[in-house]
C-alpha cells in the first residue's frame, strides 16, 4: 500500500529509510538519493516509486515516472519518460529501460544520447556495461538540431555504434552519411573522437583550395598527437597541377617551444624538380634571465611558398641568437644567414651573414646622477661575391659607448634633460678598395632638451596638455669615413624627434650643430574622446650626407614632423604621421590608419605614401590604401574582406573575401583572394578555398546542440 507524503522533510526522512531497507540495510552514504510522489514496499521485498521520481547516485541524476528496484538481481526497473545526466555532461533518454543500482550498467530502449550538448545518438537500444563502454543499435547520429520528424542537414546512420568513455572514441559500423537524408558515403567502420575530445589521432576537416597556378586541389590533414606535449599534421594535397606532402610539428617544452612547418611535393609548375620549403623555430629558457631563439628557413625555389599557400614573405632569415636580461645589465649574442627572394636584390651582396654580439650594463654615477649606460658592441657582415667595392665587402665593427643622461625639474614645473654620449669604433674592411683595411673613428655628443608640460582641467572634467620643447645638440665623427651599413633608412618621428639621434645605427653621424623645436598637445574628454598632436622641426648647421633624401634629414632646414591622433566614443580612432617639406611646398613619407570597432562590426584602413629614393631602393613612388573589415550579421553568417590598392599605379594589388555560415551543427568557411602583382617568378593569380566542418567531433565549434525539441 503506497504511502503519501506531503511534507519534504517527512518524505526524505521516509525514502532515505525506504532505500536503505530495501538496499539491504547498508549505509545512506552508499545508496541513492529517491524522491518520488509515493513510495511502497511490495509483498516481494520490491522498491516501487511513482509520480515524479527522481534518483541520484555519485553525481549521476535520474528521472522517470516508475522506478521499481528489485533487490534480488540488484536492478531497476525504469517507466519514461526517463533522463538520465551523467557527471560528464552525458544526457540520455529513453522510453523504458533496466539499471543496476548504481546506474550505470544496463538496457534502456527507444533512448537518446547527448554528448557534450553536442552529438546526438537516437537508437533503438542502449546499452551500457558500467565499465565505460556504451554500446548503441540502429543508430541516427547528428549534431544538428532535430524537431518532430523534420530531416537534418547531415547525419550518419550506423548499424551499431560504440561510445567509450574511457579511450574517449566513438565507433560507427556499417556507417552512410547522409545530407538532407540523401546518401552519400558508406563506410565499413568509422571512428572519430568523442565530442570533447580536444587532442586525437585523426583525420581533421578537409579544405578544398584552387589557384590559378595548381588548379583545383584538396587538403586532407591528418593529425597525430605524440604524449602529452608534441603533435603531429600530416596534410595531403592533391591539384590538377601537382601533389604534395604538408606537414606541421610542434613541442611543448618546459623550458621552451618548437614549431616546424614544410612542405615536398612536385608540380608541373617546374616541371622535374622536387620542390619544398622548411620553416622551424625555437624559443628556450636557458636559465631564468637566459633565452635562445632559432629559426631555419630554406626553399627550392622563390615562389614555393606562394604556390602552396604558406607565405608570401620575400626575404628568409636562419641563425640563432643568445639574450640575457639582468636587473641592470643585457647582452646578446648570435648569428643570422639571410637569402632574399627578390628580383631586384643579389643574395651575395646583401650582406647574406651577420654576426653580432653586444654587453651593456646601466648604473648610476654617485657624483652626477642619472643614468649610465656603457658597454661593447660587435658587428660583422660577409659577402660572399666575388666582387670589389660595396657589392663585395666585408666589415668587422667592433666598439665601445656610453651614454648618460638626467632629467632636472626647474621651478615652474618646467624640465631640463641633458644627454651625452661618445662611442669609439674599430673597422676591419676586406674588398673595398674605398676604406682603408683598418680604421678607427669616435663618434660624441651632446644635447639638452628644455620643456614645460602644462595640464589644464575645466569644470567639465576635460583636462588639456601642452607642452613646448626646445632642444639644442651636438655631434660629430672624427677619424677616417666609415662604410654606412646599419643607418642608411633613418626615420623621424614622435619618440626620437628630441633624441639624441635619430639614425638607427653606429655607421653614420649627424654632423655639427642642431636646434630642435616643437609642441605637443592632448586633450581628454570624460564623454569618451581624446585627441593628441605634435609638430616639430629640426634646423642643422651643416646637411647630413649619406642619409636618405625622403628621410626629411638632410637639409640644413628638416622637413616638419606633424603627427595627430583622435580616439571617439564608439571605437572609433585614427592616428596619422606626415613629414612636411620645409617650404610647405608638399608632403614626404606619410602614413595614416582608421580603425572603428563595435561589437559585430570592424573596420580598418590604411594609407602609406613612400616617395621614390634609391638610396632605400625604391625606384618608384609607393602610395597604397588598404582596407580590412569584418561583419558578424548574426550568429550564422560572418563576412570578411580586404583590400590592397597602389594608388600611384592606378592598380589594384590584392582582393580578397572571405564568407563563414555556422549553424549548431556544420561551419562552412569560403575564401576568395586574387593577388594582381607579379615578379620574375610569380604571376597574378586567383585562389579559393572552401572548409566545412560538423560539429559534435571535436572541430572547435562553440555553439551547442539546441535543447529545444530534444533533450
Amino acid at each position: 500500500m503506497a504511502r503519501k507524503l506531503n511534507r519534504p522533510r517527512g518524505f526524505l526522512a521516509a525514502a532515505t529509510l525506504a532505500v536503505c531497507t530495501a538496499f539491504g540495510g547498508a549505509q545512506a552514504q552508499d545508496v541513492p538519493t529517491l524522491l518520488a510522489d509515493s513510495i511502497r514496499v511490495d509483498d516481494a521485498g520490491r522498491l516501487i516509486a511513482e509520480g515524479h521520481v527522481q534518483v541520484f547516485y555519485d553525481g549521476t541524476a535520474l528521472s522517470a515516472a516508475t522506478v521499481i528496484y528489485d533487490r534480488e538481481n540488484e536492478q531497476l526497473s525504469l517507466t519514461g519518460p526517463i533522463l538520465i545526466q551523467q557527471p560528464d555532461g552525458t544526457a540520455i533518454t529513453a522510453e523504458a529501460g533496466q539499471l543496476d543500482q548504481r546506474l550505470r550498467a544496463g538496457l534502456l530502449e527507444g533512448a537518446r544520447m547527448v554528448l557534450n550538448q553536442q552529438l546526438q545518438l537516437a537508437a533503438s537500444e542502449i546499452e551500457q556495461n558500467g565499465q565505460g563502454i556504451t554500446q548503441l543499435t540502429r543508430v541516427a547520429a547528428t549534431s544538428c538540431q532535430v524537431c518532430g520528424d523534420s530531416t537534418p542537414l547531415w547525419q550518419i546512420r550506423a548499424g551499431r555504434v560504440v561510445h567509450d568513455d574511457v579511450a574517449q572514441q566513438i565507433w560507427f559500423e556499417n556507417a552512410t552519411f547522409l545530407i538532407k537524408g540523401v546518401p552519400l558515403a558508406w563506410l565499413p567502420v568509422l571512428r572519430v573522437p568523442a565530442a570533447d575530445v580536444t587532442r586525437a589521432q585523426g583525420l581533421l576537416a578537409p579544405r578544398t583550395w584552387s589557384t590559378s597556378e595548381m588548379g583545383f586541389g584538396i587538403m586532407l590533414p591528418y593529425y597525430i598527437p605524440i604524449g602529452t606535449s608534441r603533435d603531429l599534421t600530416l596534410t595531403p594535397y592533391f591539384a590538377a597541377r601537382g601533389t604534395a606532402m604538408l606537414g606541421q610539428y610542434r613541442q611543448a617544452l618546459t623550458f621552451g617551444d618548437i614549431n616546424v612547418n614544410a612542405m615536398v611535393g612536385s608540380d608541373q609548375l617546374i616541371e622535374g624538380t622536387t620542390r619544398h620549403y622548411i620553416d622551424a623555430t625555437g624559443n628556450f629558457r636557458l636559465s631564468e634571465n637566459t633565452t635562445l631563439y632559432f629559426r631555419w628557413q630554406d626553399v627550392s625555389d622563390s615562389a614555393v611558398m606562394s604556390h602552396y599557400g604558406y607565405s608570401y614573405t620575400d626575404r628568409l632569415q636562419s641563425g640563432v641568437e643568445i639574450s640575457r636580461i639582468e636587473e641592470d645589465t643585457k647582452s646578446n649574442f648570435g648569428f643570422w644567414g639571410y637569402r632574399s627572394l627578390r628580383d631586384s636584390e643579389t643574395n651575395d651582396a646583401l650582406p647574406p651573414y651577420v654576426a653580432f654580439a653586444r654587453w651593456e650594463h646601466d648604473t648610476t654615477p654617485s657624483v652626477i646622477g642619472g643614468n649610465l649606460t656603457y658597454g661593447i658592441d660587435y658587428r660583422g657582415l660577409w659577402r660572399t661575391g666575388d666582387y670589389t667595392g660595396q657589392l663585395g665587402r666585408d666589415v668587422n665593427r667592433l666598439y665601445v659607448f656610453g651614454e648618460w643622461n638626467k632629467t632636472l625639474t626647474l621651478d615652474g614645473g618646467a624640465r631640463l634633460r641633458f644627454d651625452a654620449a661618445n662611442t669609439v669604433l674599430a673597422y676591419g674592411i676586406n674588398d673595398d678598395p674605398t676604406y682603408d683595411d683598418i680604421l678607427l673613428r669616435m663618434q660624441p655628443a651632446i644635447a639638452a632638451t628644455l620643456s614645460w608640460p602644462l595640464i589644464r582641467a575645466d569644470n567639465a572634467g576635460r583636462t588639456q596638455y601642452l607642452e613646448p620643447i626646445i632642444s639644442v645638440g651636438w655631434s660629430e665623427g672624427y677619424g677616417p669615413a666609415a662604410p654606412n651599413e646599419d643607418s642608411l633608412i633613418a626615420e623621424m618621428d614622435s619618440a626620437n624627434i628630441f633624441a639624441l639621434s635619430r639614425l638607427p645605427g653606429d655607421d653614420a653621424v649627424e654632423p655639427g650643430a642642431r636646434l630642435g623645436y616643437g609642441l605637443r598637445y592632448a586633450m581628454f574628454d570624460p564623454s569618451g574622446w581624446s585627441g593628441a598632436l605634435t609638430i616639430g622641426q629640426i634646423l642643422r648647421q651643416e646637411e647630413a650626407d649619406g642619409l636618405a633624401p625622403t628621410s626629411g634629414m638632410t637639409d640644413k632646414s628638416n622637413d616638419i614632423l606633424l603627427e595627430a591622433e583622435l580616439v571617439l566614443p564608439g571605437g572609433l580612432s585614427m592616428d596619422a604621421r606626415t613629414l612636411l617639406e620645409d617650404d610647405l611646398s608638399g608632403f614626404g613619407k606619410s602614413e595614416m590608419r582608421v580603425n572603428w570597432n563595435r561589437d559585430t562590426l570592424g573596420l580598418s584602413a590604411g594609407y602609406i605614401h613612400l616617395p621614390a629614393d634609391l638610396t632605400e631602393a625604391r625606384e618608384t613612388t609607393i602610395s597604397e590604401l588598404t582596407f580590412d573589415s569584418s561583419l558578424k550579421l548574426d550568429d550564422t553568417w560572418s563576412l570578411a574582406s580586404s583590400i590592397r590598392y597602389d594608388i600611384a599605379a592606378a592598380d589594384m594589388m590584392r582582393v580578397g573575401f572571405d564568407i563563414g555560415w555556422q549553424n549548431e551543427c556544420v561551419m562552412v568557411d569560403l575564401s576568395v583572394e586574387r593577388r594582381y602583382t607579379s615578379t620574375l617568378y610569380l604571376e597574378p593569380s586567383t585562389s579559393v578555398g572552401l572548409s566545412v566542418s560538423l560539429a559534435g567531433f571535436s572541430v572547435g565549434g562553440t555553439r551547442r546542440a539546441s535543447t529545444a525539441c530534444g533533450i
